[in-house]
């Protein structure tokens, strides 16, 4: 068995002793947590999500964007925002309002359309979070399930 360790390093500079001090402490648990968090991730059909409080910084989101949306992770990343683009156009009122409303603390639940007006569409069902700290909310999260019938 491995135990992981997470040590920092000091130099006499910051010290005031002749040489450099470490200070470690056993991380075994916070990794192995980590790791069946990322497996539960990659492995769920569902889109799993965290957004900044504002919603213009993507914190996390697994691989099922691609299959359910048809982004790529790492797109979403470099612009949060176009997500959007992939919301049926009836349903982008909806959808926007409910991100206003999740921003400002209240958390949502939202069935809609992903898809173009002409096109083939998916349902997806939506329920958001707010994530709390000190009395303010400094991050959203949530998940997109696939619900076409």
């Amino acid at each position: 068995d491995w135990v992981w360790f997470r040590t920092r390093v000091f130099p006499p500079s910051e010290t005031g002793l002749d040489g450099y001090a470490l200070s470690s402490r056993d991380v075994t648990l916070e990794v192995e947590s980590r790791r069946r968090l990322e497996t539960i991730a990659s492995t769920s059909p569902d889109v799993l999500w965290m957004f900044s409080a504002d919603l213009e910084d993507l914190l996390f989101v697994n691989g099922a964007l691609e299959s359910v949306f048809g982004i790529e992770p790492d797109a979403l990343e470099r612009r949060p925002q176009m997500f959007l683009a992939a919301v049926h156009p009836d349903d982008r009122p909806a959808v926007e309002d409910a991100m206003e409303r999740l921003s400002d603390g209240e958390p949502t639940n939202l069935d809609y359309r992903i898809g173009p007006a002409d096109g083939r569409t998916t349902w997806v069902r939506v329920p958001s979070r707010p994530v709390w700290e000190d009395g303010e909310v400094v991050a959203v999260t949530g998940f997109a399930r696939d619900v076409t019938d």
